[in-house]
């Protein structure tokens, strides 16, 4: 498959409706495995690098998990495109940098992607719309066994899987949940509420997880630490807390409408009219303002828009995405007025408001 038509599949799976997608915007689950006798990606030389491609790519290619998947060579695309993969959650930064041997294995509506010479020899990663954690756990198993079956993976006793980083050893599990949580920001209960997950060894992240900046009131729930855990306890640990913080965040919304209607209704209507005329926006603004309207949706001031729709706005309007589509060179003026032509679009559509 062209590299384009990967592009044009990468935001695909947003569109799909989820559980609790009122509030959970999308779910990513990621299994790291290295192989045995060969060093990490990070310095592992350039024929090492090589011989673990080879090895994966002959693996994949008789997995019956994994037919059909479509091969993309990181450092064979421009950077632009390496920032929309990233952009798109398919990629991680690590490969963003696009270094020599560094390859993604993609389903066809990239919901499902391997990356090879991350940190990890191997990632496995799924991504789903909603709060999708325990089917999405299933179908990355399936994949992780066949694998394993095949491969020789580095694996320990007492430490379980090896990885790059101490805080993978164990299971290698990753579980991290999007949460859009207008209501509790607005009520100013945001600090409050994220304090509930540090006793269950779980962290909080921005949009592009670890480093991340925390915008548009989105924020990245995922575990610490995957030792001494099974796979299982780690993504019911998850769901626990997040399934709490759904109901704050329901509680807050519901507060919100009742005890400060106009106050909302008035932050809500003024992001849309910077949507709707606004000239030049940067991302950090579209963001913020972007999230008020999500919080309308619930509220049904927006006809043609819903959570889906929401869902793939805020990835089209990152820096890359623009990029691409426009076909001009990064850094540019003309990145945030395309940004801010493409939202006036949208929000001054017929049926976009009330």
């Amino acid at each position: 498959m062209m590299v384009q038509n990967i592009l044009h599949e990468s935001d695909v799976w947003l569109s799909q409706k989820g559980p609790s997608q009122h509030v959970v915007v999308s779910s990513r689950i990621r299994l790291a495995r290295n192989l045995i006798r060969i060093p990490f990606s990070t310095h592992a030389k350039s024929d090492e690098l090589s011989h673990v491609t080879r090895l994966v790519g002959d693996t994949i290619q008789n997995c019956k998990s994994i037919q059909g998947f479509n091969l993309i060579s990181l450092h064979d695309i421009p950077t632009t495109v390496r920032k929309y993969l990233k952009e798109s959650h398919i990629i991680s930064p690590e490969l963003e940098k696009g270094d020599e041997h560094r390859l993604i294995y993609t389903s066809p509506n990239c919901r499902i992607s391997i990356m090879v010479n991350e940190e990890d020899h191997i990632r496995i990663q799924g991504l789903a719309p909603g709060l999708y954690l325990k089917p999405l756990m299933e179908e990355l198993d399936r994949i992780d066994t066949e694998l394993i079956e095949v491969l020789p993976i580095a694996f320990s006793e007492q430490l379980g899987f090896l990885t790059a980083c101490p805080t993978n050893l164990g299971t290698g599990l990753r579980v991290s949940v999007m949460l859009h949580l207008p209501g509790l920001v607005f009520c100013r209960l945001i600090e409050e509420t994220m304090k509930m997950v540090q006793p269950h060894c779980l962290t909080v992240r921005g949009f592009y997880g670890e480093d991340s900046d925390y915008t548009g009131d989105l924020f990245q729930i995922s575990n610490e630490a995957s030792l001494g855990k099974s796979e299982e306890d780690i993504v019911d640990s998850v769901l626990i807390v997040v399934e709490k913080i759904i109901e704050k965040e329901e509680e807050a919304r519901q507060k919100l409408f009742s005890e400060r209607d106009l106050a909302v209704e008035d932050a809500i209507w003024r992001s849309y009219g910077l949507l709707s005329h606004a000239r030049v926006m940067d991302t950090q603004e579209a963001m913020g303002l972007l999230s008020r309207i999500r919080l309308g949706i619930d509220r049904g001031y927006f006809k043609d828009l819903d959570h889906l729709r929401f869902n793939k706005l805020m990835i089209e309007i990152q820096p890359a995405h623009m990029e691409y589509k426009a076909s001009f060179k990064e850094g540019t003026e003309r990145r945030d007025t395309a940004r801010a032509d493409l939202l006036r679009s949208i929000f001054q559509a017929p049926g976009s408001n009330n």
